[in-house]
């Protein structure tokens, strides 16, 4: 069986207890935030874990097997769309988008 490799989107107060979760499992990756003080604080607790401020290195990893999205709810749905159109496993910490309509397009698309 392939082991699983977890990508984090978003390591702010509560992305950093899914970073911490998915670090126990040993499956975690990559963590990906804009906020490079965020990043410096996963470097310094995690330092074998590969950080990044660019969400297309994700997408462009073949390895990754599923990506967390744990942003800002406004985020969520064209983050998640772009993740499911990669074929993964995802995650999103809710709501899965700000509105109904989105969330039945994720979920068709899942």
């Amino acid at each position: 069986m392939k082991k699983q490799k977890v990508a984090v989107i978003g390591c702010g107060l509560w992305g950093r207890n899914i970073v911490r979760n998915f670090y126990n499992l040993e499956v975690l990756d990559t963590v990906c935030d804009l906020d490079t003080e965020n990043l410096q604080k996963i470097k310094e607790q995690y330092p074998d874990v590969h950080t990044t401020s660019d969400f297309d290195e994700i997408l462009n990893n073949d390895e990754i097997t599923a990506v967390a999205v744990v942003t800002p709810s406004h985020t969520h749905f064209k983050l998640v769309k772009q993740v499911l159109e990669t074929g993964r496993h995802v995650y999103v910490e809710k709501p899965i988008s700000t509105s109904a309509k989105e969330a039945e397009e994720l979920k068709k698309l899942a």
